[in-house]
């Protein structure tokens, strides 16, 4: 089958052999949801697993892309703090970062596509379904009227353990 993009970061890369000790402990940046929800939608997320199940022990690596909904017409405000997403694993579960944070943009505004990815290990006794919560905040701006928000966007990962 022909790809109609080329393969790259999370869609490539091998799973890690051991996921990398945490080095200072992160923060969530938004612990009390006091954030302005994105209600209209100016950001959409697109999950992907891989594999899309995961082993008891093992892990799978997630990658999160946020794009702008063209129909909104918005744009990323790039003076801004960057984007970041926030991963908050259940109990037992280990992730190769919590605090992830999308590179810098050097335009002012831009439209790209914003790439996350990250690994995620299930712990031995884990089982069934599961949804991972995980949030994103960002400063996005409306063509329209031109106001620019600080806005979070709560992005739920759902995995399946299978013995």
């Amino acid at each position: 089958m022909a790809l109609a993009v080329r393969p790259v970061g999370a869609e490539i890369a091998p799973p890690l052999k051991a996921l990398p000790a945490p080095q200072a402990e992160a923060r969530a940046p938004d612990p009390d949801g006091k954030v302005h929800r994105d209600q209209d939608r100016l950001i959409r997320a697109e999950v992907t697993v891989a594999p899309a199940r995961v082993r008891p022990g093992r892990a799978v690596r997630v990658q999160v892309v946020l794009r702008l909904d063209p129909k909104k017409q918005a744009h990323w405000n790039n003076e801004a703090e960057p984007l970041r997403l926030w991963v908050d694993p259940p109990e037992g579960w280990q992730t190769s970062e919590r605090l992830l944070q999308a590179p810098a943009v050097r335009e002012a505004v831009s439209g790209e596509d914003r790439v996350l990815d990250f690994e995620i290990q299930a712990p031995e006794q884990a089982q069934g379904k599961l949804r991972i919560s995980a949030y994103a905040l960002y400063h996005v701006c409306d063509d329209k009227g031109g106001q620019c928000r600080f806005l979070r966007l709560d992005v739920p990962i759902e995995l399946t353990v299978e013995r």
